[in-house]
C-alpha cells in the first residue's frame, strides 16, 4: 500500500476532497510531450491526460480520510495523477519514513543548536540582560520589561527553550543559521533594555514618556504601544539613529569603567 499524507490544514480534516480536474481545467506539463495539457483522474483510463483518454470517463472523487490517502501499487493512473498534481507538496505528499526521519533529526539538531546559543549567551557578561531582550522579541512583546526583570535567569532561559521547541524558525535567518543574537531587532531592543538598566534613559510609571537620565524628554509613547518596542522602532528613523548611536556610545563607556 502506498500512502499519501495531508500537510495543509485543509487536507488534515476528517474528509478532504482533492480536486480531480473533472472540469478539464487542471493544466500541468505532460512528461511525454513536454507540453502543458489538461489532466483529470479517470479510473477507467490508462492516462491522466485528457488527450490520451478514450471513450466515456469514470470520474470518482479522491478523498483523504483524516489526513491520509491509501493507494494500491497497481493503481498506476492514480499514482501518476497524484505525482503530477499541482497540490503535491503543498496540500499533500507521499509518506516517506526515511525523509520524515531525516527532517525530524534536522529539526531536533537545529533546536539543540538554538538552545546551545542561548546557553552560551547566558554565560557571557550581561548575558542575562541579552536573554531578557531576546525573550521580549520572541514572545512578540507579550512580556513587559517589569515582568522580565522579575524573572530569574533560569526562568527566562526555560521559556526561551520552550519557544525554540515550538517555533525554531523564529531564531533562524534566511540561510537557517541561528542568528537571533545578531538580528537588527535584537540589537535595537537589547540596546533599549541595557540603557534602561543603566539609567541612561528612564521611563515614566505610565510607560508614556521616555526621558534621558537627567530628565530631559526623549520621546512620547502613543497609548497602547509598548515603550520598549516603540523606542526600538524609533531607532530606524534618522533622528532615532542618532539617539541609538548615543546610547551605544554611553553603554560602551560604562562597560569600560566596570
Amino acid at each position: 500500500m502506498i500512502i499519501f499524507e495531508g500537510i495543509s490544514p485543509d487536507s488534515k480534516t476528517l474528509h478532504y476532497i482533492l480536486k480531480t480536474g473533472a472540469k478539464g481545467n487542471m493544466i500541468v506539463q505532460n512528461p511525454k510531450t513536454k507540453k502543458r495539457e489538461a489532466m483529470r483522474y479517470a479510473s477507467n483510463q490508462i492516462s491522466p491526460f485528457i488527450s490520451e483518454q478514450v471513450g466515456p470517463a469514470i470520474l470518482p472523487s479522491i478523498v483523504f480520510e483524516e489526513g491520509y490517502l491509501k493507494v494500491q501499487p497497481t493503481d498506476t493512473v492514480l499514482l501518476e495523477f497524484l505525482r503530477l498534481h499541482p497540490s503535491n507538496g503543498v496540500d499533500f505528499r507521499l509518506v516517506d519514513p526515511e525523509r520524515d526521519a531525516s527532517e525530524k533529526i534536522k529539526s531536533d539538531e537545529k533546536i539543540l543548536e538554538i538552545k546551545g546559543a542561548i546557553l552560551s549567551k547566558s554565560r557571557e557578561k550581561y548575558g542575562d540582560v541579552a536573554l531578557g531582550s531576546l525573550l521580549a522579541i520572541m514572545s512578540n512583546n507579550n512580556y513587559t520589561v517589569s515582568q522580565i526583570d522579575n524573572m530569574g535567569p533560569n526562568q527566562i532561559r526555560q521559556i526561551l527553550y520552550t519557544i525554540a521547541e515550538n517555533k525554531p524558525d523564529d531564531f533562524l535567518d534566511s540561510k537557517e543559521n541561528v542568528n537571533c543574537f545578531n538580528s537588527s531587532d535584537f540589537i535595537r531592543q537589547d540596546l533599549v533594555i541595557r540603557a534602561l538598566n543603566e539609567g541612561i534613559i528612564k521611563v515614566s510609571l505610565t510607560g508614556r514618556e521616555i526621558t534621558w537620565g537627567n530628565g530631559e524628554s526623549l520621546i512620547h509613547v502613543p497609548t497602547g504601544k509598548d515603550y520598549k518596542a516603540y523606542l526600538a522602532d524609533y531607532f530606524l528613523s534618522n533622528d532615532g539613529e542618532k539617539v541609538m548611536n548615543q546610547l551605544a556610545k554611553e553603554l560602551e563607556a560604562l562597560k569600560k569603567k566596570k
